[in-house]
C-alpha cells in the first residue's frame, strides 16, 4: 500500500488482499506503534470507509 494523502492509502490495481485486515501505524515522533486488528472486514469494497476506535494515547 502507498499513502495517497493524509490518512488515505491506496493499493495498486491487480493487488490481492485477504481479509480480515489489520492496520499497523507507527508514530515518527513518539516511537509508538498502534495496531487496529481486523478493521477491514471480509466482503470489503474499494472506496469504502471503515472505522476503528483505536487511537494513540
Amino acid at each position: 500500500m502507498q499513502q495517497s494523502w493524509g490518512a488515505v492509502w491506496k493499493l495498486d490495481a491487480g493487488s490481492r488482499l485477504q481479509p480480515l485486515l489489520s492496520i499497523r501505524l507507527t508514530s515518527q515522533y513518539l516511537d509508538q506503534t498502534l495496531v487496529a486488528k481486523d478493521v477491514i472486514p471480509d466482503g470489503w469494497q474499494p472506496s469504502a470507509t471503515y472505522r476503528s476506535l483505536v487511537n494513540y494515547l
